[in-house]
């Protein structure tokens, strides 16, 4: 998405001062929530890839993390297939802009997979073992995972509010399923405490391992947007692979951990809401929201609560 009051030709300028480049052409990317990206590409031929976000959702300071978790898994983990970041003049891995926090990375050439689709399942595998058996104590500045459910209880705020709207294709999804989250909302409530009674294993997860944060290049698959790191159960990152059978067979030969099954229905439920909680907002919110984006986020709350009413009998 455009941000409001972030010009390019500033942005440019910003980066040819606090970088020391020479920029021939910068080219917006319409994708991610949180901010705008941007590939840059200079007059040497090469490409680089800036992101820059939304002051009110992610602070100079959260960003600047981001970076050095990069920094850390290539140094720490020998981790290769992420983005590589490049500092500023100064040496600062994030800058601002007026008031926009930005950081830049190498630019990696390819593409996401498609919906639903694991990639090199293996090699995926190998990645998220070495990233679960790395010592998480020894890896610096990570925080554990906050176990409340403040942003699950939100849906059953938005229920009203999506009656009183004049979205009738959401009305229509949402009608009569207020019991339906309650029954699953009150049953997170209890996973919880096998959650709490197990952080002894709590092992670093990326969080976030959805196709849209895996990147095909040269047959190599990359991962990417890393600001969610934390130490949390293995099942937190699992529920994006339990189903394959190829990633799970080596997941499980290199970190001899079985899954629990608490723990990924915990996880499960709660990235189900955390979801539909996300889309309706979007939707009631944004009045500019374009059709085919809406129609998408239509049809993954359709999913999600027909999953649940599925887990529910």
């Amino acid at each position: 998405m455009k941000l409001t009051g972030l010009h390019e030709s500033e942005l440019k300028e910003t980066l040819e001062k606090r970088y020391d480049f020479k920029i021939k052409k910068m080219k917006y990317i319409p994708v991610g929530e949180n901010g705008a990206s941007y590939i840059a590409i200079l007059n040497s031929g090469n490409k680089i890839f800036v992101s820059v976000r939304k002051p009110k959702w992610i602070s100079i300071h959260r960003q600047k993390n981001a970076i050095s978790y990069l920094v850390n898994l290539r140094k720490l983990l020998k981790m290769e297939n992420i983005p590589s970041p490049i500092k500023s003049k100064d040496g600062k891995y994030a800058i601002l802009h007026k008031n926009f926090p930005i950081s830049i990375t190498n630019f990696i050439e390819g593409k996401n997979p498609k919906e639903g689709a694991i990639p090199n399942p293996r090699t995926l595998a190998k990645s998220t073992a070495k990233l679960h058996n790395f010592k998480a104590k020894s890896f610096p500045g990570i925080k554990e995972e906050e176990l409340i459910l403040s942003w699950e209880n939100k849906i059953l705020k938005l229920t009203p509010k999506v009656k009183k709207s004049h979205h009738e294709e959401l009305k229509k999804i949402l009608n009569g399923k207020t019991r339906l989250f309650e029954k699953h909302l009150n049953n997170i409530k209890k996973l919880k405490k096998h959650i709490s009674q197990n952080k002894k294993k709590y092992v670093l997860v990326h969080t976030d391992l959805h196709e849209g944060n895996l990147y095909i290049s040269k047959n190599k698959v990359f991962i990417l947007d890393w600001e969610s790191l934390e130490k949390a159960l293995p099942e937190k990152d699992l529920i994006f692979f339990i189903k394959n059978k190829v990633f799970m067979k080596e997941y499980m030969k290199l970190t001899k951990h079985k899954p629990d099954h608490i723990a990924l229905e915990y996880y499960q439920t709660k990235r189900r809401f955390s979801d539909m909680v996300y889309f309706i907002r979007e939707i009631l919110e944004k009045k500019d929201l374009e059709r085919k984006t809406k129609n998408i986020y239509l049809k993954v709350i359709k999913e999600e609560i027909a999953a649940l009413q599925k887990e529910a009998e």
